[in-house]
């Protein structure tokens, strides 16, 4: 008997230091770190960052590559001109959620501080984080003095924390730091493999020793002896080709002119780009991984297809 009431002893003990732990310091989970925002990122739906100069909003679609972020981009600094811009986001959309993934403070600050002093009388911005259908609002006071960490007030428990900048820098640098500018899901170096089609011509290539960049090579896969400068010199030009805009959802795009293809292979998957030139003169692509069809930046595309013919000659 004196054995069950020792144990019960330590189990109370025990149940009593963790409440103690749970209700005295409820939000820290680490050295330095306060917990703001609980999340796991694949529960994110929707993202959403108002500002003067800018909306932001990035909806989370799943289709049968997978899921991505969509991203409807507002440039309100000019507010008679709105610009609407539309884009798949890329690596760091990925960063973002994982930074929302719980959403963790440098500290929290004391609730008798004056909030007026910290900007919250005029916030810089608002974000709202929807997941499984529950929205959680934050409102983005001044930068801290001496860094450029946010403070943020949680609009529900009002409670404001210190917040690393750089978890929330996509979204204030969004227009430039969050389009996806690759067409390829993969790296384009580590390829195998390539097919190039030309109306009704169609060439195999070969990417000879691909684990090795400083010895890697394009050569034609029938003919791998023949002198593959020309080809190297092109791919490698093409696979640099990057993505300027994404192509609006109401947007004519009637008018372009399918040219040419190149499909590349990686070990366990591939990828086909279909150029397009467009009636203005600029060109235009589309891959798996970009969903839809995208505006490509420059003209290099202009020499490239000029050396196609000579490149598919025997």
């Amino acid at each position: 008997m004196r054995s069950v009431y020792l144990s019960a002893g330590i189990l109370v003990i025990s149940l009593s230091g963790a409440w103690l732990r749970f209700t005295m310091e409820p939000d820290k989970i680490g050295e330095n770190e306060v917990l703001v925002m609980a999340n796991q990122a694949d529960r994110i739906q929707e993202i959403s960052w108002k500002s003067e100069k800018q909306d932001v909003t990035l909806k989370t679609i799943e289709d049968a590559q997978g899921k991505y972020l969509w991203v409807q981009y507002t440039d309100k600094r000019t507010p008679d001109a709105l610009q609407e811009r539309y884009f798949k986001a890329g690596p760091n959309g990925e960063k973002l959620l994982k930074n929302l993934s719980p959403l963790v403070g440098i500290r929290k600050l004391n609730g008798d501080i004056e909030s007026d002093s910290l900007g919250f009388g005029k916030p810089s911005a608002t974000l709202q984080v929807t997941s499984n259908d529950q929205i959680r609002t934050f409102t983005i006071g001044d930068e801290s003095y001496g860094t450029r960490d946010l403070y943020v007030r949680d609009d529900q428990s009002q409670e404001i924390f210190l917040i690393d900048d750089a978890k929330l820098r996509s979204l204030r640098q969004a227009r430039t730091s969050l389009p996806d500018r690759s067409l390829w899901a993969n790296d384009s170096n580590q390829t195998t493999s390539a097919t190039l089609t030309l109306q009704t011509q169609s060439l195999k290539l070969t990417h000879k020793d691909w684990q090795d960049r400083g010895q890697s090579k394009w050569v034609k896969t029938d003919n791998p002896q023949d002198d593959s400068t020309q080809i190297e010199t092109w791919m490698t030009k093409v696979l640099r080709v990057s993505v300027s805009q994404y192509a609006k959802p109401d947007e004519d795009l009637s008018s372009l002119t399918e040219v040419f293809s190149c499909t590349l292979h990686w070990d366990e998957s591939l990828d086909t780009a279909t150029f397009y030139k467009h009636e203005d003169d600029s060109w235009w692509a589309q891959t798996t991984h970009t969903r839809g069809k995208v505006k490509l930046a420059g003209n290099a595309l202009d020499g490239l297809v000029d050396d196609l013919p000579s490149i598919f000659q025997p």
